[in-house]
């Protein structure tokens, strides 16, 4: 369950996040095993590391081999994806306390991290 999604008020919001990016939230029992990888998200190591590093790291801990997880992408199951996705957004109410993408990079950046620019901008 993530973690949020528990929360009754917005201080037990507040509590949680300053919790899980301490790296002190617990983790589900089935999620045990990627504990590590979770935790780096939450307290932001994770942006050290590219999407290919984290992938392989999550391959070397549930044992998978190149051929596992090495196949051709066929355009048909995206599609099928993208029109999934794009009618639940439709339905899909915003969270009023989410922030907007410009409030999470200006956080990002002033926190010190390198922000791409509209990495978003071609999907």
């Amino acid at each position: 369950m993530y973690p949020l999604a528990i929360a009754k008020d917005w201080k037990e919001v507040r509590c949680i996040e300053k919790e899980s990016s301490e790296g002190r939230y617990s983790i589900v029992p089935e999620a045990e095993i990627l504990k590590n990888v979770i935790v780096d998200g939450w307290t932001g190591e994770a942006m050290r590391r590219t999407f290919g590093e984290t992938k392989g790291v999550v391959e070397t801990i549930i044992g998978a081999d190149d051929d596992a997880v090495s196949h051709p992408i066929n355009p048909k199951d995206c599609n099928v994806l993208r029109t999934v996705c794009l009618a639940w957004l439709s339905s899909a109410t915003l969270e009023p306390h989410w922030w907007t993408e410009q409030k999470y990079r200006a956080k990002l950046k002033c926190l010190g991290y390198d922000v791409e620019e509209a990495i978003w901008d071609d999907v």
